[in-house]
């Protein structure tokens, strides 16, 4: 969580000419791979890990291509390509701006498609969970393929690309499966091996070097209860905050770089914020629906509950053979 704010704040803060410490969105990609080990390739059935991956997938995908989709509509600001999440497919094959901005998201819904078809294959499946350390260790190890460009699958931009990068998000899998220093020392050495050079910019290659070796070596962190919850709050609206912070600090990073930054965060949590209460309507609407039903009664009678049940207890307590009462 940790980590995962301070890339967000890295990235605008880079974007916004205020501090120069790119790397953030590779690092991101890592984390990607850490999450992914931890909270959907656990020990479910192999068709439900697929499917969550793909439900995941789909909510990254369908509000950015919504809200990209209606800024190219109003402004004109990117290419449909760019707009419709496929402009490493159907975009300019080498960097160009703005086509290249939503690199990143590209890259996350790419993986976690690749990553949900690849763990619903029996073989794989069996594979990941007889090796849970070795086997994503393998994956980045055959990653490299496109590091290196033993394999071109397209030519041009190679530092956005999902299959170029994905050695990264394997590292990440094998670093949450890591469970011995043993495991460690080969995700380091690993990182060591293959960061360097990979950027041409040091700086960027330190970002996510120490980034990934921190997620290493260093997988909890106590810090004071202020800082976790605005670590939290930015980690939750990282995705919306990347998605708008482009339409809002270019027109403030020449006069206030700062002010840049502080703004395309409040843009960002707004956003979230708004798209987490419009996503909670439909299960509002379903409460209260159901509330409606249970108070009329067959017929259309209305139903009645006095303040106390004959047990003693409020309406609705409900009493079992294992558990204390839960209303």
């Amino acid at each position: 969580m940790l980590l995962r704010a301070a890339a967000i704040v890295a990235i605008v803060a880079s974007h916004a000419d205020l501090v120069a410490l790119p790397g953030g969105a590779h690092l991101l990609l890592a984390l990607v791979g850490f999450n992914l080990a931890r909270f959907h390739l656990t020990g479910a059935p192999r068709g439900h890990r697929a499917r969550r991956l793909l439900r995941s997938a789909a909510r990254v995908a369908v509000p950015s291509v919504v809200f990209l989709a209606g800024v190219t509509a109003l402004t004109g600001a990117y290419p449909w390509a760019t707009a419709l999440l496929v402009n490493g497919l159907l975009g300019p094959p080498s960097w160009a701006e703005p086509a290249w901005h939503l690199w990143f998201v590209e890259a996350l819904v790419a993986t976690l498609l690749g990553v949900a078809a690849l763990v619903s294959l029996p073989w794989v499946d069996r594979l990941d969970r007889r090796w849970p350390f070795w086997f994503p260790i393998a994956l980045s190890i055959a990653a490299l393929t496109t590091r290196y460009d033993v394999l071109e699958p397209r030519g041009g931009d190679d530092l956005h690309r999902a299959h170029v990068l994905f050695w990264l998000v394997a590292l990440g899998w094998a670093t949450a499966r890591a469970t011995t220093w043993r495991h460690r020392l080969v995700v380091s050495a690993l990182v060591l091996a293959t960061v360097p050079g990979f950027f041409g910019d040091p700086v960027r290659e330190a970002v996510v070097a120490v980034g990934v070796l921190a997620l290493v070596w260093v997988p909890c962190l106590r810090v004071p209860a202020a800082v976790a919850r605005l670590a939290g709050l930015l980690a939750a609206s990282s995705l919306w905050v990347y998605l708008t912070h482009w339409q809002v600090y270019p027109h403030l990073e020449q006069r206030a770089p700062l002010a840049a930054v502080l703004a395309s965060f409040a843009v960002g949590l707004a956003a979230w914020w708004l798209v987490g209460r419009a996503g909670r309507l439909p299960a509002v609407v379903r409460r209260r629906g159901r509330a409606r039903r249970q108070a009329v009664g067959p017929g259309g009678a209305v139903s009645a509950s006095s303040p106390r049940s004959s047990t003693g207890r409020a309406p609705g307590t409900t009493l079992t053979a294992t558990r204390v009462p839960t209303s």
